[in-house]
């Protein structure tokens, strides 16, 4: 299975669908926060599911997961953003 993580996008969309276009087409993308509108346009560009996990300047979205835990082929893995993760490493969050 291939997966596209990628985060902090910030808008910043046009170069990142081109580059998803033009490599293998993943199974699945996620995408970590900073901002979760970019991950919705990037999931209905490419056709590729998109996982879309809230980043810290996502507060107003309470339609998204702070983290999502996945388990592919029989293996979990958890999904957060870099902020949310150093706080929680910290005591913070």
């Amino acid at each position: 299975m291939r997966i596209f993580v990628i985060s902090d996008t910030h808008g910043r969309t046009d170069g990142i669908i081109s580059k998803i276009k033009q490599m293998e087409e993943p199974d699945l993308i996620i995408h970590l926060g900073d901002y979760v509108e970019d991950g919705l346009k990037i999931e209905e560009e490419t056709y590729v599911e998109t996982i879309i996990v809230k980043g810290n300047g996502d507060y107003f979205h309470t339609e998204f997961n702070e983290d999502e835990l996945l388990t592919i082929n029989n293996k979990k893995s958890i999904y957060k953003p870099w902020a949310q993760l150093q706080c929680s490493i910290w005591g913070g969050g």
